[in-house]
Parts: structure tokens; C-alpha cells; sequence
């Protein structure tokens, strides 16, 4: 069985929770019987620890949101480490480094990646998108 993927989220609060699904009282009647438990994220020390892709993305769409609560990804076992992009990129030609580019904003959005990538593409004198790509609005 593949290992539980994890990420490493920071914010800027020392002490933060992230509600991903509130508790839900279960009713009997006009009687409360129990309670649906819920699944929070609890920052401490500006810091959480994220298991389970479902909830990865859950807090890389916070992250993106117009009222995002101020938090960002350190690091995360479904994408491809730091080091190893950054070799990589060094090497790479333009096509590929605009895939990993591309890749990164969708996912982890590591901003040593992106502006990695960015610079290296400057380097190289060429743009962000493809030849004949269109911009697309997000």
C-alpha cells in the first residue's frame, strides 16, 4: 500500500485552525444523540502537519481563495522534492521547465520553484507561455 501523502503548511498566525468539515449533532427526535465528528487543521507555532490528498487539496484551494487565511505550502510528499526540480531545472530546455512551472502554480506553489523557473526562463530569453499558447484567466 502507497505511504499517506503529507504536506507541510505554515501560516501566518501563531495559532490557527482550518475548518475543512464542521461537527454535525446527530438528532433522535428533537433529542441530540451524538455528533458527526468533523475534520479541522489546527496550526500551532505557525505550523500543520496535512495527511491525506483529499485534505492536501483542500488547503491548497484555501490558500487560493479571496478570503485565504493567510497560509502557505512548506512541503509535500505528492510532489516532486525541491532539490531534485532544482537539478533538474538546470539542465532542462525551455518546453520543460515551462511544464514544471505550469505544474508548481497548480499544486504545491513552492515559491522557490516558481521563481526558479520564472529566472530561468528570463536567462533564456524566452516567455512564460508557449509559442501560440493563450493566456487562460483564472
Amino acid at each position: 500500500m502507497p505511504p499517506t501523502p503529507t504536506g507541510h503548511f505554515a501560516s501566518l498566525r501563531s495559532e490557527l485552525i482550518v475548518v475543512e468539515r464542521p461537527a454535525v449533532p446527530q438528532y433522535a427526535g428533537a433529542r441530540v444523540v451524538g455528533t458527526q465528528p468533523g475534520l479541522y487543521h489546527q496550526f500551532r507555532e505557525h505550523r500543520c502537519l496535512v495527511k491525506g490528498q483529499k485534505s492536501i487539496d483542500y488547503l491548497r484551494e484555501r490558500m487560493k481563495a479571496p478570503d485565504a487565511p493567510g497560509i502557505w505550502e512548506l512541503e509535500a510528499s505528492d510532489v516532486p522534492e525541491v532539490t531534485a526540480l532544482l537539478a533538474e531545472l538546470a539542465l532542462a530546455d525551455a518546453d520543460r521547465v515551462r511544464d514544471v512551472l505550469d505544474e508548481e502554480r497548480k499544486t504545491a506553489n513552492r515559491a522557490v520553484i516558481v521563481d526558479t523557473c520564472e529566472r530561468v526562463l528570463q536567462r533564456m530569453g524566452v516567455s512564460e507561455r508557449k509559442p501560440g499558447q493563450k493566456v487562460v484567466a483564472a
